[in-house]
């Protein structure tokens, strides 16, 4: 990970790397200051159990930075990141990750709602983390000065809300079989949940910030990590 100074807040990298049927994947994900102010001020404030990730001390000075509006402290965000960073590590390391492709829709009816309609919104390329704790990342790709690594920024960190999010030993499964429900809409012959194609899309409302997205050409990597097994027939499928 590298960062510079404590005092004044500047973007920090983490470096990361995963496995892909091709071969070792390279990459970086930044953490920058107005996705972690987003982080802090909506989801350090609440009952979201960060006490899995981060220090009690370090939960409650974020906590009431965000319910009194106040920016956090720049060594607490470096805090914040230390701390991410090999929960982020150890998911690339199962792995238990998806890249997608995600394009961001107006509301129906608002301002630039045509230009959607004619596909003239820009599309990002995606990855989601799902961390040990239960915990999710989602993190946007961005161009690379060096050739064949992977870039990316963090958008959001949050816990979900789902049943059993609770319980500790059970948050990553949890929290896994949520995206796998969401993203997998095809149901096998078997009843399990079939591995996405390419083609396919899914309409859905971010749960961080309530905004229709547009997703697909999901990557689960690797299947087996996200409890899919080869049928028979050769599919992958989620009992």
């Amino acid at each position: 990970m590298h960062a510079v100074g404590r005092d004044v807040w500047e973007a920090q990298c983490v470096d990361l790397a995963w496995d892909e049927p091709w071969g070792r994947v390279k990459a970086s994900c930044w953490f920058e200051a107005d996705p972690l102010r987003h982080v802090v001020r909506k989801h350090l404030a609440g009952d979201e159990p960060w006490g899995r990730l981060l220090d009690g001390r370090l939960v409650d000075r974020l906590a009431d930075a965000a319910r009194r509006g106040r920016t956090p402290a720049a060594s607490d965000c470096h805090e914040f990141v230390a701390a991410l960073a090999p929960t982020l590590r150890e998911c690339c390391d199962r792995p238990l990750l998806c890249r997608f492709h995600e394009t961001t829709l107006p509301v129906h009816g608002a301002p630039g709602d045509a230009a959607a309609a004619r596909g003239l919104y820009a599309t990002d390329e995606s990855i989601l983390f799902i961390l040990s704790s239960g915990a999710v990342a989602f993190a946007r790709q961005v161009p690379a000065a060096v050739p064949d690594l992977v870039v990316s920024v963090l958008v959001t960190a949050y816990f979900p809300r789902q049943a059993g999010w609770v319980v500790a030993k059970r948050a990553a499964a949890a929290s896994a079989e949520r995206y796998v429900q969401r993203w997998s809409q095809t149901t096998h012959r078997s009843g399990g949940r079939l591995l996405p194609e390419p083609s396919e899309v899914v309409l859905d409302v971010s749960e961080d910030t309530g905004v229709p997205k547009m997703q697909g050409r999901f990557r689960f990597i690797s299947p087996e990590s996200w409890g899919f097994r080869r049928h028979a027939d050769g599919e992958w499928v989620r009992p």
